[in-house]
């Protein structure tokens, strides 16, 4: 078992190639974008000169009802087709939580492994997602500057990193390095600069689906999104935004497992998506 291996080139390539060959992702690009480093880390079983089964992580701090909790959030569980049934994955999950003991550790997975967190102690929590019907509040305005994320790249990392809360209850802090995985690989066509704050956000036909927005200082929502609500009737959050109006609705499509003795913890959550593994 190895650990902690960001900076050695080789064994970085490795676990990109498992990565790219489990998920179509390159994790180079983050390393070479300086978002690979000991902030997240890597537990993985090297074999055959190749690293063949990983568990990666990342220590948060989650507020939830006004409490602040110890937290990890662990992703890219994966082990090569041609390893499985070696109890890998098993010793790798069970050797970061011994590592590090936190308040809660919680993971988001697909439908085909359903059955295998709760062997590990993880139990299902309903993620809530939040969407608005009364668009009348919004106003519909000249869109902000579409941000290119090779030229704006500080840019986008200075607002991540200098973010102030967004939603009304459940929040992270120290996921810098999530926020701008996913700007570099999902949302990087979605990403606004407008009245001094960052919106992240996609319209469907009908729909328009806020990911995230980073602001500096407090600004009027309905001013930052109203400009890309045209020709819409709804507008979908991926998290609890600061709005009276917004009706909850669990995420039937999302997967999230939870380990934690802290019963509250157990209860739905409203996680940001852009926040989740």
């Amino acid at each position: 078992m190895i650990k902690n291996y960001y900076k050695d080139e080789s064994l970085r390539k490795k676990m990109s190639v498992l990565a790219n060959q489990t998920f179509g992702l390159d994790f180079e690009l983050l390393y070479q974008k300086g978002y690979w480093d000991k902030a997240y880390s890597c537990y993985s079983i090297l074999e055959d000169d190749k690293i063949v089964s990983n568990v990666s992580f990342h220590l948060l701090e989650l507020e939830k009802a006004g409490k602040r909790y110890s937290a990890m959030s662990i992703g890219s569980v994966m082990t090569d087709t041609d390893y499985r049934g070696k109890d890998y994955a098993r010793q790798l999950m069970n050797e970061v939580m011994k590592d590090h003991p936190v308040d809660v550790y919680f993971l988001g997975a697909n439908e085909t492994v359903l059955n295998f967190y709760p062997r590990f102690g993880f139990k299902p929590v309903i993620l809530n997602k939040f969407v608005d019907n009364n668009l009348e509040h919004y106003i519909v305005g000249d869109k902000g500057k579409k941000l290119d994320i090779e030229k704006d790249l500080e840019l986008i990392d200075s607002y991540v990193k200098n973010r102030i809360k967004n939603s009304k209850d459940m929040y992270v802090y120290g996921d810098d390095y999530l926020k701008m995985f996913y700007m570099l690989y999902l949302y990087s066509d979605h990403i606004y600069l407008h009245d001094g704050a960052i919106i992240v956000c996609e319209k469907e036909e009908d729909k328009l689906y806020v990911y995230d927005i980073y602001q500096l200082e407090e600004k009027n929502i309905f001013d930052l999104v109203g400009p890309y609500t045209k020709g819409v009737n709804s507008v979908y959050y991926s998290f609890e935004a600061k709005i009276d109006t917004l009706e909850a609705y669990a995420d039937e499509e999302a997967y999230l497992f939870v380990k934690t003795e802290k019963i509250e913890l157990l209860e739905a959550w409203s996680y940001p998506g852009t926040s989740v593994t």
